[in-house]
């Protein structure tokens, strides 16, 4: 049994590593808003996209500006395996139609399907480096009828409402 999810991890690996999960697009959709955690400084987190990209399933992309000269930390670290997907963790879209959550989609191993983030010498957690952006994305198994979703990444001052699904 070992063995197998052993194999399974690896193929999911290999699978991701050959496919991007989001081509960011060149203009993100939305607009920044303030980083209103762990004592940030000068750090907005930006939604980039929210594209179909399966029958029933969506990817969230977004991005943390740091306009800091100083590296500023995102998310603590110190759980264990789950501080690498911290960023996606408690990320959720919500479809106002029929006001239903949806959460960050897991694999077998109910590990998120979410950008894996360096988290840093001694579990730090995980940091943008002075004047520069941070990229991540996320997965939402979210059905073909919803158009339009509103998404709420940790942290964030407010979320983006009423975005449109990309096809």
């Amino acid at each position: 049994m070992h063995l197998r999810r052993v194999v399974h991890r690896f193929v999911f690996l290999v699978l991701a590593s050959f496919v991007p999960p989001v081509a960011l697009a060149g203009e993100p959709c939305c607009a920044a808003v303030d980083l209103q955690a762990n004592n940030a400084q000068d750090v907005q987190i930006q939604l980039v996209e929210v594209r179909r990209t399966g029958a029933n399933e969506i990817t969230v992309a977004w991005q943390y500006i740091n306009k800091n000269k100083a590296p500023q930390q995102l998310a603590k670290g110190g759980q264990g395996w789950s501080d690498a997907y911290r960023l996606a963790w408690d990320a959720e879209v919500l479809d106002l139609a029929t006001r239903t959550r949806y959460r960050v989609a897991q694999d077998q191993e109910r590990r998120p399907v979410a950008a894996k983030h360096e988290v840093g010498v001694g579990r730090q957690g995980i940091s943008v480096a002075g004047n520069r952006t941070l990229k991540t994305w996320a997965k939402f198994l979210v059905p073909a009828s919803v158009t339009r979703v509103t998404v709420t990444i940790p942290g964030a001052a407010t979320p983006w409402e009423n975005v449109p699904i990309a096809q």
